[in-house]
C-alpha cells in the first residue's frame, strides 16, 4: 500500500485551490507573506525534483536546521515523494549538539535557515566526515569566503521546476513505492539523561497519529490555528502542523520569541480561532491578559507538554469561557499523543489526562 503522506499536499491542493494554506512573517521586510495550497504544492513539486538533481537517495537522512520557515515544512513533505528521511535539528543548537547528530545520522544535504545556524553549520561542513552541502533558506545569510559549495533554496527550487521529465519520472516513481513502513523522521531527544537518542518514526505512525488527533481535535477548513512553538517537536510537527493540514486549516506560523504580548498580537493579527500550548504558556498569557484587561476570541484551545495543575485548568476555563478546551497527554518523540480528555469534561477531570 502506498503511503498517504506523499500525496497530501497535492490531495489538498487539488480540493482548496488557490485558498491560503498559511502565512508567516518576512523578518527582511517585516511583512507577512501568504501561501496559498496549489503554491505550497507546487513548491513541494519543485524541491522534490531537486533533491533527485542533488543525489538525494530513497531512505536517506537528510537534516533541517531552521526555525519556523515555510521551507522547512515544503522539505519535508518534498522528502516525503522521495522517501528520504528527515532529521530535525532544535535552531538553537550548539555547534557540538548539531555535530553529534550529523555524524550519527551520517548526514550529507543539511537544509539552513538562518545566520545563526549557518555560522555553526559551515564548521559542521568542514569538520563532519558524511556532510556534503548546506542548502540556506534565508537569501540573506551572508557565505564565508571560503563556502563554494553551499545553495540557496530559490535556487534549489528553480533548478527543480526546469528539471526534464526523466526527474519527474525518478520522483513519481518513488512516490509509487512509497510503503505505510517507510521512515518518515528520525526525532533526537533532548539528551536530559544521556546522549541525544534517535526516535524512529514510520510513515504509518505519523498517520496514526494525525487520523487519530483529527478524530477528537474539532478543527476544519473555517479555522486559523496559531503556530508559535517549535515545528521540530513531534507533538507540534503532528497534533498541529499536520492535523490542520489534513483538516484544511489556515496556519499561521510565528518564530520569534515566545511571550505572551507577541502571542495576544498575532492572535488578533492572524484571526487566529486555534491554540495551543503548554500549561507554562498558558499561565503566563493567562496572566498578561487579565493585566491588560483583554480577551482573546479562541475557539479551540490543546494543552500539552507538562503536566496540567488544577489552578491553571479553572483559570484556563474561566478565561475563554466560550472556548472547547482539549487537555492532552504523550510521550515526548516516541508518541506525540497517547490520550485526551474531552471537552466536556475540562476542567471538571483537571486531575486527568484523559481518555485513549
Amino acid at each position: 500500500m502506498v503511503n498517504q503522506l506523499t500525496s497530501l499536499a497535492r490531495r489538498q491542493a487539488a480540493k482548496y485551490g488557490n485558498r491560503e494554506v498559511f502565512s508567516h512573517k518576512d523578518y527582511s521586510t517585516n511583512r507577512w507573506v501568504s501561501t496559498s495550497w496549489n503554491r505550497f504544492a507546487e513548491q513541494v513539486s519543485d524541491m522534490a525534483k531537486a533533491m533527485v538533481i542533488l543525489g538525494i537517495r530513497e531512505e536517506e537522512n537528510i537534516s533541517t536546521y531552521t526555525q519556523n520557515k515555510p521551507e522547512g515544512l515544503i522539505v519535508d513533505f518534498a522528502a516525503f515523494d522521495n522517501r528520504a528521511v528527515t532529521v530535525p535539528l532544535y535552531p538553537t543548537s550548539s555547534l557540538d549538539q548539531i555535530k553529534y547528530i550529523i555524524d550519527e545520522a551520517e548526514i550529507r544535504f543539511l537544509f539552513v535557515g538562518g545566520q545563526v545556524q549557518y555560522d555553526n553549520a559551515i564548521i559542521a561542513l568542514r569538520e563532519c566526515p558524511t556532510l556534503e552541502k548546506l542548502i540556506l533558506f534565508d537569501p540573506d545569510i551572508k557565505r564565508a569566503e571560503s563556502d563554494s559549495s553551499s545553495v540557496y533554496f530559490e535556487d534549489l527550487i528553480a533548478m527543480g521546476k526546469s528539471a526534464d521529465e526523466k526527474v519527474s519520472e525518478e520522483v513519481e516513481r518513488r512516490r509509487n513505492a512509497g510503503s505505510p513502513d517507510d521512515l518518515a523522521t528520525l526525532i533526537y531527544t533532548s539528551g536530559t539523561t544521556g546522549f541525544p537518542k534517535g526516535v524512529m518514526l514510520t510513515e504509518e505512525n505519523v498517520l496514526t497519529a494525525v487520523s487519530d488527533i483529527a478524530a477528537y481535535f474539532d478543527i476544519g477548513g473555517d479555522d486559523t490555528i496559531l503556530i508559535p512553538r517549535p515545528l521540530y517537536h513531534c507533538a507540534v510537527l503532528t497534533g498541529e502542523f499536520l492535523t490542520a493540514i489534513f483538516k484544511g486549516c489556515r496556519i499561521c506560523f510565528y518564530s520569534g520569541a515566545l511571550n505572551p504580548v507577541a502571542v495576544t498580537e498575532l492572535v488578533r493579527l492572524c484571526g487566529a480561532t486555534v491554540l495551543c500550548g503548554t500549561p507554562t504558556f498558558w499561565r503566563l498569557l493567562i496572566s498578561f491578559m487579565r493585566r491588560a484587561g483583554t480577551m482573546l476570541p479562541l475557539g479551540k484551545i490543546q494543552v500539552s507538554g507538562e503536566c496540567l495543575d488544577c489552578d491553571t485548568a479553572y483559570a484556563l476555563a474561566d478565561m475563554f469561557p466560550a472556548a472547547k478546551i482539549y487537555s492532552v497527554y504523550g510521550l515526548t518523540e516516541a508518541s506525540p499523543r497517547v490520550s485526551a480528555l474531552p471537552p466536556e469534561l475540562f476542567p471538571k477531570r483537571c486531575d486527568s489526562v484523559g481518555l485513549p
